[in-house]
């Protein structure tokens, strides 16, 4: 059985007070003649020692834990989420809690839950609007309905040329209804909230594709590589041309239909959330929230374009 070294264990191998090492440890400010504080540091190499995180929350009020929620990590696009936060995390110096949104948890639900263990505060990942009144939680945000309209624009446009008169747009997130609700896009894309469920979306697409709109614009890969299936499938001889957000990369965009995309950047926006929320935890009076990543409009043709076509799924 592995015993767990505590701090009396390093006073005896340093030879000093116990209460003396609690105070080098918690980084009291008190005098210690540097030849003691050196014992007590090399104990603490030698016997590999490591804090009790949840005795020193309890003692100071906080650790240096940030809280993660997140949706089921089965979807790639989560699970690949959650690798770069852990990695941010770890680079900054905090360790990471994952708490798991499934469809029929209560998000307000799990942040309560997050907070009573005591982590320093809370990122989120496609849960906006909540909050607590306890600690700093911020969702990452890639994109705004502002900062991603002229990409819209150059979408909208692209789609013109090739005499598309209007589009539908399939989305989740509701920033996209508030980014398709600008009166230029209104008038030319007609937006339709995807269902969460599978088999639910999958009747509205095809629904909607029933009515052969001119173009899709889609802002999710696997719905994506569902109107694909379905237009194959049910739909012969009929090919409007897809757009898709490109928020990752993968095998997926090399699928022919898909004519262009919009690509906003998530591994900086999760670097840029991660430092605005440990700045927040930090300095509660003064920090500042991360400026919205400009989209930018990928035709087919682009050396850029071409880029996201990879053989492995990773984010932007």
């Amino acid at each position: 059985m592995i015993m767990r070294v505590t701090l009396k264990d390093i006073a005896k191998r340093a030879n000093v007070d116990f209460t003396l090492v609690s105070k080098c440890i918690n980084n009291v400010d008190i005098p210690i003649r540097p030849e003691t504080r050196r014992r007590i540091e090399e104990a603490v190499r030698e016997l590999n020692y490591h804090p009790n995180v949840m005795a020193r929350a309890l003692r100071f009020g906080k650790t240096n834990t940030l809280g993660l929620l997140i949706g089921p990590l089965t979807n790639e696009y989560f699970a690949h989420f959650a690798n770069t936060v852990i990695a941010e995390t770890k680079k900054q110096g905090y360790r990471l809690l994952i708490s798991v949104c499934e469809a029929e948890d209560s998000p307000k639900k799990l942040i309560t839950e997050l907070a009573a263990n005591q982590v320093a505060g809370i990122l989120c990942c496609r849960f906006a609007n909540l909050e607590s009144d306890d600690l700093p939680v911020q969702t990452e945000l890639s994109f705004t309905p502002e900062s991603i309209q002229p990409a819209i624009d150059e979408a909208r446009q692209f789609l013109q040329r090739k005499d598309c008169r209007s589009a539908v747009a399939f989305y989740i997130e509701d920033r996209w209804a508030q980014t398709l609700a600008a009166p230029q896009q209104k008038a030319f894309f007609h937006a339709y909230k995807s269902p969460q469920n599978t088999e639910k979306r999958k009747v509205l697409i095809h629904k909607i594709l029933l009515t052969r709109p001119d173009a899709i614009l889609c802002t999710g890969w696997r719905t994506t590589r569902m109107i694909s299936d379905i237009l194959d499938r049910s739909f012969p001889g009929y090919n409007p041309p897809i757009l898709c957000w490109a928020n990752c990369k993968g095998p997926f965009f090399q699928n022919p239909r898909i004519q262009g995309a919009i690509l906003t950047s998530t591994i900086q926006s999760i670097r840029d959330t991660i430092t605005s929320l440990i700045e927040r935890i930090q300095n509660p009076k003064n920090f500042s929230y991360p400026n919205p990543i400009h989209g930018q409009f990928l035709p087919r043709t682009s050396p850029e374009f071409q880029n996201l076509i990879v053989e492995d799924f990773t984010l932007t």
